[in-house]
């Protein structure tokens, strides 16, 4: 049963964005996601044809300044959804850059649950979830 879960759930995630299904199996298998599978992931909503190559981070001095190896917090995840235009964020967000900021505006516009803080450890799952979240959002 769980297997026919993922599965669908695959499939669906896979219409939303272009990352391949083994690319999206390997992200929901980690524990704990990196800053470069949630860049990647985001960016790919809407590049089909999106590779670790081709992401565009010159013109972006908040996302050059997260690191790609890192673990991925809450507020990491958040910065990335705004600063790619796939989330708005707050007046506080826009003056300060603030991570916390910014995984609050999240939470308010109900991509996080209320429970997420900015400093809370996103599993490869939770990404997932937000990622067909924010796909979902501009259909």
């Amino acid at each position: 049963m769980k297997f026919i879960f993922i599965a669908c759930f695959l499939l669906f995630l896979n219409s939303g964005f272009s990352i391949s299904n083994e690319e999206i199996r390997s992200i929901l298998e980690k524990k704990i996601a990196s800053v470069g599978d949630a860049i990647y992931a985001i960016y790919s909503i809407d590049n089909e044809n999106a590779t670790l190559q081709s992401l565009d981070l010159k013109n972006n001095p908040r996302l050059l300044s997260l690191k790609q190896d890192v673990k991925l917090d809450a507020g990491a995840l958040a910065i990335i959804a705004i600063e790619y235009g796939k989330a708005k964020g707050s007046i506080l967000y826009t003056l300060t850059g603030w991570s916390k900021y910014a995984a609050e505006s999240l939470v308010f516009q109900k991509i996080f649950p209320e429970y997420f803080s900015w400093n809370r450890e996103i599993s490869g799952k939770e990404l997932i979830e937000t990622v067909g979240i924010l796909s979902g959002k501009e259909k």
